[in-house]
Order: structure tokens, then C-alpha cells, then sequence
């Protein structure tokens, strides 16, 4: 397969894993499988002589959603990913009507209007479904940026 990147041993495969000949001595490994993907001997081959892979498709992240990733030997003799830019990282959309097989991009969408930042007078009891007591302290609602309420309770 080739000769490992930190100690310079031959590199050979052993069971579940791509490691060199010196055992545990050298912490150098390539496991046969990474992320639910199985990693072939070529592909660890590729990965040993150049320091990286093509990029591979087919990985599963740790919530099960697929991603395609190269994989990279780092500094230290672990193995890493490195991801293909996404679409969004290309670049700002071209200008002008679409390429023959490219879709049109979607027409810029409106702007909500804001809401008024208005404060109202309630009790703390309507706040919550079910009767409401007679008496309830007054206390006064006012709508904040996230979307969350604050209520301060009137001195009184």
C-alpha cells in the first residue's frame, strides 16, 4: 500500500483498520470505515502516497444526513475531512438570464413591513388560559426584538 507517513514503516492491512507494521508503537491508522462509509484499499492507498482523496461520496453525519467529503491526512498522522465548497460559498449569482440548463433565480421576496413597537396594559393572569382572578396585579407587556415578551409588574 505504501509506507506510513510518520514513522516510514510499511503500511498493511489488519483487520478493520489500514495500519503500519510496527503495531501499536506508531499511531498511524486509516480505518476501513469512516463516517458509515467503507473506505476501499485504493482510496487508502490514494490517501497514504498524496495526502488526500478525491472527494467521496456517500458519508453519514452523526444525525444521519449524507455529505461528500475528501478525505485528508493532517500534520499529526490522523485522517480529516475536507469538504467541497458549497454552492453559496461560489461566489455572488451571475448577472444576466440563465445558462442553458440553469434555472432562473427566484425574484427577490418583499420585505415584511415592521411591526409597531407598542406596549399594552394587561394583568398577568390573562397571560395564561383559564379564569381570571379579581385583583390581579397590573403589570405592562412590551413586545422585544427576538420575538419574546417582557413584562414588568407596575409598583402600586
Amino acid at each position: 500500500m505504501g509506507d506510513c507517513p510518520v514513522c516510514g514503516k510499511p503500511v498493511r492491512e489488519k483487520g478493520r483498520v489500514y495500519a503500519c507494521d510496527t503495531d501499536r508503537a506508531c499511531s498511524f491508522v486509516i480505518f476501513k470505515s469512516v463516517a458509515k462509509r467503507d473506505v476501499s484499499r485504493r482510496s487508502a492507498t490514494q490517501l497514504i502516497k498524496s495526502g488526500r482523496t478525491p472527494v467521496l461520496k456517500g458519508f453519514k453525519s452523526r444525525q444521519g444526513k449524507p455529505f461528500d467529503a475528501a478525505l485528508v491526512l493532517k500534520e499529526d498522522g490522523t485522517v480529516g475531512f475536507e469538504f467541497p465548497p458549497r454552492d453559496w460559498e461560489k461566489g455572488p449569482p451571475r448577472e444576466g438570464p440563465p445558462r442553458e440548463g440553469e434555472k432562473a433565480a427566484p425574484a427577490p421576496k418583499a420585505a415584511l413591513p415592521a411591526a409597531p413597537r407598542r406596549s399594552h396594559w394587561t394583568t398577568l393572569s390573562s397571560m395564561r388560559p383559564g379564569p381570571h382572578p379579581a385583583g390581579a396585579p397590573r403589570i405592562r407587556v412590551q413586545p422585544l426584538a427576538t420575538g419574546l415578551r417582557l413584562a414588568t409588574a407596575l409598583a402600586g
